[in-house]
This record gives structure tokens, C-alpha cells and sequence, in this order.
């Protein structure tokens, strides 16, 4: 149980401050640089997978992912994906991280 709480806690911190620190970044550098961060960045959430203890537990974080991007609005959507892929690809790869890791 523990585990769970804290692979949480550090899993949305993770992902979120990720958001944060990506807007940050955008503002300093261009925005696809930012963008390229931030996708490289979500990959690595994944390490936290050995905090967990249950498997319902451990896609706590990405379906919180997955239904920020699916309510974001089109400003916060316009920032994370490009125009031609209408944000479809950001949530297509929020709820596959979700299947991976209720599968592992």
C-alpha cells in the first residue's frame, strides 16, 4: 500500500512537473525542442513501475494523464501536439502507456 502511494505521488509529480518544466522550456527555446523534451521525458515514467504494488494502483498516473489531455484545452492541446495529428497521437499514447502498464 504504501508503495502505491508513493509510486503515485512520484508519478504525478513526474508528469506534471514534466508538463511544467516542458512550458518553461518552450518559452526559452522553440517549441518543438520543448515538445521533443517532454515526449522523451514521459518515456522514462516507467522507472517508477517498481515502487508499485498492484497493478489497478499503478495506472492511477496515466489515466489522470489521459484525462488531462482528453479535457486540456485547444491553447494547452496546441502547445503538446503538432496541428496535422489534432492531438489524437497525445492521448493514443497516454492510454497505451495505460494498457503496458496494467499488462506488466
Amino acid at each position: 500500500m504504501l508503495g502505491d502511494v508513493i509510486g503515485n505521488a512520484i508519478g504525478i509529480a513526474y508528469v506534471f512537473g514534466g508538463v511544467f518544466l516542458s512550458g518553461r522550456l518552450e518559452e526559452r527555446t522553440s517549441p518543438n525542442f520543448a515538445r521533443t523534451v517532454l515526449h522523451f521525458a514521459m518515456g522514462f515514467w516507467t522507472f517508477t513501475w517498481f515502487l508499485y504494488e498492484t497493478r489497478i494502483c499503478a495506472i492511477i498516473t496515466p489515466i489522470i494523464a489521459t484525462i488531462s489531455l482528453v479535457l486540456a484545452s485547444r491553447n494547452i492541446r496546441g502547445k503538446f501536439s503538432k496541428e496535422r495529428e489534432r492531438h489524437v497521437g497525445l492521448v493514443f499514447y497516454s492510454v497505451s502507456v495505460t494498457w503496458v502498464t496494467l499488462l506488466f
